[in-house]
C-alpha cells in the first residue's frame, strides 16, 4: 500500500500497537482488509522495519507449527535484501497456504 512504509517509519503503525486499532488504522488509510489486517506476523527487519508479513490463509491446519520459523527467515531475508546485503523496504510478504501444501 501506497505511503505505508512512511507510515510505520513515523510510527503510525507500529508493532506492538493494538490489534484492532492498527487493522482499523490500516484498513481506512490504506485499503487492507480488516480480518486480514488483524492478523500481521511481524514487521522487519529487526521486528519494527516497514515490510511485513501478513497471513492470509483460510483453514490451513498446524500452521503455528511453522510460524517461527516464516519469522525468522522473513527477519532474515529483510534485513540482507535481494542484493548487495541492503535492507529491504516496503514490502509485503503475503502468507498464503493451501490446506494441501502442509503436510506434517
Amino acid at each position: 500500500a501506497e505511503g505505508l512504509p512512511e507510515a510505520i517509519d513515523d510510527g503510525d503503525v507500529y508493532p506492538t500497537q493494538d490489534v484492532k486499532a492498527r487493522a482499523r488504522l490500516l484498513a481506512e488509510k490504506f485499503s487492507f482488509d480488516v480480518t486480514e489486517a488483524r492478523k500481521i506476523w511481524c514487521f522487519g527487519p529487526e521486528a519494527t522495519g516497514p515490510n511485513m508479513v501478513v497471513d492470509v490463509s483460510k483453514g490451513v491446519q498446524y500452521l503455528n507449527e511453522i510460524k517461527d520459523s516464516v519469522i525468522g527467515g522473513f527477519q532474515w531475508a529483510s534485513k540482507e535484501g535481494p542484493l548487495c546485503e541492503e535492507n529491504l523496504r516496503g514490502g509485503d510478504l503475503i502468507f498464503m497456504m493451501s490446506p494441501f501444501m502442509l503436510t506434517l
